[in-house]
């Protein structure tokens, strides 16, 4: 499998979320490296750690993002989220358990799950938050306008 390169239609436009998904797809590339070097069974059990840990902090930056942001698919989104988190922790139970898991297996979960999650779930999620900030946008600008032109009615009738 080839490396998952950051493009910009992987952008949600959310700079910390941005940031920490790039972070993702580098720990992901990290086990594609290991992969092609030959040394996948010996690192398997890192990446696999490093990737759950990561994932983790950046499934709570996420969650806490969308709950400020009353986000009405908060839960599904969540469940998503789980769904991701168990298979990887089901992978380092394995790993610790001395069984053989499959790097190539791991990296496909991961690659497919976190490229599909960003482009279609987080996608979603940055769409509503643009429509929530470009309202609220649109009804400052009509309530600055209401209040200047306010003032100028007021300001006309006290001329008068």
């Amino acid at each position: 499998m080839r490396k998952i390169e950051w493009h910009p239609s992987l952008r949600i436009g959310v700079g910390k979320v941005d940031d920490q998904h790039k972070r993702l797809i580098q720990l992901v590339n990290s086990l594609v490296s290991v992969i092609r070097a030959g040394v996948a069974e010996d690192l398997l059990g890192e990446i696999c750690r490093e990737l759950y840990d990561y994932t983790n902090y950046h499934f709570r930056d996420e969650e806490s993002l969308m709950q400020e942001e009353g986000y009405p698919e908060f839960e599904a989104h969540c469940q998503l989220h789980a769904e991701m988190t168990t298979t990887v922790k089901e992978y380092l139970d394995e790993l610790e358990k001395g069984k053989q898991v499959s790097p190539n297996d791991v990296l496909e979960f991961l690659a497919k799950w976190l490229v599909k999650h960003i482009l279609k779930q987080d996608m979603k999620f940055a769409a509503f938050v643009k429509e929530k900030r470009t309202k609220a946008q649109r009804e400052a600008a009509e309530t600055a306008a209401a209040t200047e032109t306010q003032q100028e009615v007021d300001k006309w009738l006290s001329n008068k």
